[in-house]
Order: structure tokens, then C-alpha cells, then sequence
């Protein structure tokens, strides 16, 4: 190693910075050159070739709309699949977030919900990407009881900030919620909670992906990682929402275990005393292996008798 190498400073560290505020600018073309010419002078810079490609990532998403919502919207949902691809290395996603947040807080007054009008990019992403979790905590209550209440992705959301805030049951009960309202919905790529996520990567090598989504719920509920909060008899919040999904015949296998989570989510939010046997009976009707297991954790948890 060369005494130029040894050293803090480096000539390409004005291409660096110049590259840096080129890219705040939207020009990804002009960083991406910038970032080769730094490459040239030191090609042991850490990070180069990284900046190269998501320079080169984000020049594709910003020649498909150039339009700063729509752009910012498209890499959102792009970001997953890019990396599924391996045209983004997981360690470059969070550069790309902070970069999309930062690209957002520069040119979009925040006086919305969401970012882009097709509802895919919510401001308390932005502010979970900063690690502001407050301001997102904030933005993404206020969308849930403002008309966005029957969102799965927002409730998966609002679970990831409560657990950044550090507020575990919080977070476990707007996670148990998000499944119950649609868990194919959820974006799982940026899920926080790491049981969560590791009993879903197991069942997904058990069974189909969609089939997966659907028993999560159950799964992590009986893996102990989701807790479903029980409610008084008079709290009827989730009512609409659970008669719609308790009433659904299941055609499918995916169906069939989702309305076994849904009935496991109306079994857990009564009060302990309060037990619905119809729902019960209906359980065992659709999975009477997973009935017996419930009924196995309901014993050894609550220490009941009379279960069913």
C-alpha cells in the first residue's frame, strides 16, 4: 500500500461531495459520471461501485417518470423486486431510502399522506427511513383514523414504528391487525420485527407463498412473537371488518387459513371469560390439527379448564 493510500484524504474526495449534491439535484447521470471519474483517481474508495449502481438504478426509475412524486412512489415498490433480481445488493437499500427521504423532504411540502397520488409512498416512510419514528409514529396514526383505517399496509407500518420506539406490545398488536385485514398486503420486505419475519421465511418453505401469508398470524401468535390485546365487549372497532371476513365461505386453500387466523383474532380480542364456542367449533371445522394446537397453548398459557 502507497503512502497516498494510507492516507485520511483522497483527490476524489470534491468528485465525491460534488457527486453527492448532484444527485440531491436529481441528475443521476451527471453523480453517475461524477462517481466514475472519483473511481479513476481512487479505486479504493469503500462504497464507489455501490453509488455506481444505484445511480444506475435510479437513472432507470427516473427515465420511466420524471415526475418527483410519481419517481419517488415507483422506487418505493421497485426497491424489493430490484433486489430479488440482484440489481440492488441489500446493502444498498438503506442508501437508496435515505436518498428517496431526503429527495422528498427537498422538493415535496409535507401537507399530505402520501407522497404520490397512486397511495404507495406515505410520509411516515419517509420519516421511518430518517429514523425520525415520533414524526412517523404521528403521520401514520393520524392516516389510520382518518379514512385509512382498512389498510394492511399502514397497520404493518405502524407496527415498525412502535417497535422502533421501542413500544413491543403496541407493535405486535398493529402487526396482528395487518394480517387479520389483508396479509398479502403487507410489505414484508421492510418488516422490522425479526420473529415475525423468520416465521414467515419458515413457512415459506412449507407450503405455497400465498398460503404462507395467510397463517401467519396463527403461526407467530403460537410462536409467542404476535400478541393480540383482548378488548372489552363494548370496544367494537374492528366489527365491520371482522363480520365481513368471519362471513366469507373460503374457496381456496389460502382462504381456508386465513379465515382460520380471522377466527383466532375474534377467539383472542374477547375478554378470557367471554368465550364464543360457534367460532371455536368453526375453527376445528377448518383446520382441526391447528384447533388442537391452539387449544394446547390456550391450556398451557391461561391455565383454563373449560377451553372448549
Amino acid at each position: 500500500m502507497t503512502l497516498e493510500q494510507m492516507s485520511f484524504f483522497s483527490d476524489a474526495d470534491p468528485l465525491l461531495d460534488q457527486a453527492e449534491e448532484v444527485l440531491k439535484s436529481l441528475d443521476f447521470k451527471g453523480a453517475e459520471a461524477l462517481y466514475k471519474q472519483a473511481k479513476l483517481l481512487d479505486p479504493w474508495i469503500s462504497n464507489i461501485d455501490s453509488m455506481l449502481n444505484i445511480c444506475d438504478f435510479l437513472k432507470d426509475q427516473f427515465d420511466q417518470t420524471s415526475e418527483i412524486t410519481s419517481f419517488l412512489g415507483s422506487v418505493w415498490m421497485a426497491i424489493p423486486r430490484a433486489v430479488e433480481k440482484k440489481q440492488l445488493h441489500l446493502s444498498e437499500v438503506p442508501i437508496v431510502e435515505e436518498q428517496m427521504s431526503r429527495m422528498a423532504c427537498q422538493y415535496i411540502p409535507d401537507i399530505g399522506i402520501y407522497i404520490d397520488q397512486d397511495e404507495r409512498f406515505h410520509w411516515g416512510n419517509v420519516y421511518m427511513q430518517m429514523k425520525k419514528y415520533p414524526e412517523a409514529h404521528k403521520h401514520i396514526l393520524e392516516s389510520l383514523y382518518s379514512g385509512y383505517g382498512e389498510r394492511a399496509d399502514l397497520w404493518s407500518y405502524y407496527g415498525d414504528v412502535c417497535y422502533g420506539l421501542n413500544r413491543k406490545r403496541e407493535a405486535e398488536g398493529a402487526y396482528a391487525r395487518a394480517l387479520l385485514i389483508d396479509p398479502y398486503r403487507i410489505d414484508y420486505f421492510r418488516m422490522l420485527h425479526p420473529d415475525i419475519k423468520r416465521q414467515l421465511q419458515a413457512l415459506y418453505g412449507e407450503m405455497e407463498k400465498d398460503s404462507a401469508q395467510a397463517i401467519l398470524l396463527f403461526n407467530s401468535w403460537r410462536a409467542g412473537c404476535i400478541f393480540i390485546p383482548r378488548r372489552s365487549l363494548e370496544d367494537t372497532e374492528d366489527t365491520k371488518i371482522l363480520d365481513a371476513l368471519l362471513e366469507k365461505h373460503p374457496k381456496n386453500e389460502p382462504e381456508r387459513l386465513h379465515l382460520f387466523s380471522t377466527c383466532l383474532y375474534y377467539d383472542q380480542i374477547r375478554p378470557q371469560n367471554h368465550v364464543n364456542y360457534e367460532i371455536r367449533e368453526k375453527m376445528k371445522n377448518l383446520d382441526s390439527d391447528r384447533f388442537d394446537q391452539f387449544i394446547e397453548i390456550l391450556q398451557s398459557r391461561e391455565n383454563q379448564t373449560r377451553l372448549f
